[in-house]
């Protein structure tokens, strides 16, 4: 249920990070990438039903939304026998077409488009392809693409950084989900954490909001500092993506900066401090984020006296991890909520 609610909230962050592409130039200088490694894709298809896929893929570009989704779902329902000819297709002269082929090929799951996806988010001239190469990366839930989508927080589209921030932890979240990351995913997550940081800081809240989902999912205690000063940042929906992220990260030290984020004047706010704290407590106390202040302002009051024994004994567990540092025996302690 947490994880769906990151989701969701990551889902309507990305959507308002889209939505700025409104007024702002979508394309580049740079001529169009060229990633087509065949002239003639290998589809495994009969004449016939090569020609079908290619009516499909044109079909990606036309004026009607659902002429557009139909076409995907066939080509989806295709799955990997329409790959190749998609990875061609992202080549084609209308930024549409090249945008569905990208979704097209995110949703397939091909392992084979992370290098051309990741040559048309870091170059083609178009943003919504470069905003579709993103989330068809995030899709695809390869470790591997967390260095292009780090690039690509520096983009001069703020859709493509918002996208391109919600992507880094929605890929991390679905490698997790397959295997235990490797020495050398993990290693790969550190690359991102500088740049999701710096992201923090970026003018548009739809950036900052999902820069700070994804700092959660990366499980790097190196992320609290900068997840707990985004507790503060003007923007509520900023703050309820901060929320998410010190939810994700689990570290009690964020136990303080929560506590404060239940008195918050906006309801979204409040209800995502509540769910960080049962997520890093297993408690809510009792707290309801719609109740009348009163009842709020009671149970703030309880969680306050948890923070004051809980900062007690880390600041005890920090002193016990000094004194012990030479035998490698830290000390523990118990959560007083568990």
């Amino acid at each position: 249920m947490v994880r769906s609610v990151c989701l969701i909230l990551g889902g309507v962050l990305a959507v308002a990070g889209a939505s700025l592409l409104a007024g702002v130039p979508t394309t580049r200088t740079a001529s169009r990438p060229t990633t087509r490694t065949a002239t003639r894709p290998v589809g495994g298809l009969p004449p016939a039903e090569v020609a079908r896929v290619r009516r499909l893929i044109g079909r990606l570009g036309d004026v009607d939304p659902d002429v557009r989704q139909a076409a995907l779902d066939a080509l989806c329902d295709l799955r990997r026998k329409a790959v190749s000819y998609l990875i061609a297709g992202l080549n084609e002269q209308a930024p549409a077409v090249r945008a569905g082929c990208a979704r097209a090929l995110g949703r397939a799951g091909a392992a084979e488009a992370l290098h051309p996806l990741t040559v048309h988010l870091l170059s083609d001239e178009a943003a919504v392809v470069r905003i579709e190469s993103a989330h068809a990366l995030s899709a695809l839930g390869r470790v591997a693409a967390l260095p292009a989508l780090a690039k690509a927080l520096r983009d001069d589209t703020a859709g493509v950084r918002a996208e391109a921030a919600l992507s880094i932890g929605q890929a991390v979240r679905i490698a997790r989900a397959r295997r235990p990351l490797s020495a050398e995913d993990r290693a790969l997550l550190g690359v991102a954490l500088g740049p999701l940081i710096d992201a923090l800081r970026d003018r548009h809240s739809a950036v900052r909001g999902n820069a700070a989902i994804s700092l959660g999912v990366l499980h790097d205690p190196r992320a609290l500092a900068p997840l707990l000063l985004a507790t503060l940042d003007g923007d509520p929906m900023v703050r309820a993506s901060a929320c998410h992220g010190l939810g994700d990260l689990g570290d009690r030290a964020a136990g303080g900066a929560l506590i404060e984020l239940l008195d918050d004047a906006d309801v979204t706010v409040r209800r995502s401090a509540i769910e960080a704290l049962r997520m890093i407590t297993g408690n809510t106390l009792g707290y309801r984020p719609r109740a009348p202040r009163a009842e709020r302002r009671k149970t703030i009051a309880r969680w306050r006296t948890w923070w004051e024994r809980t900062k007690r004994q880390l600041q005890e567990q920090a002193a016990g991890k000094t004194r012990t540092a030479g035998n490698g025996e830290p000390e523990t302690g118990s959560d007083p909520l568990r």
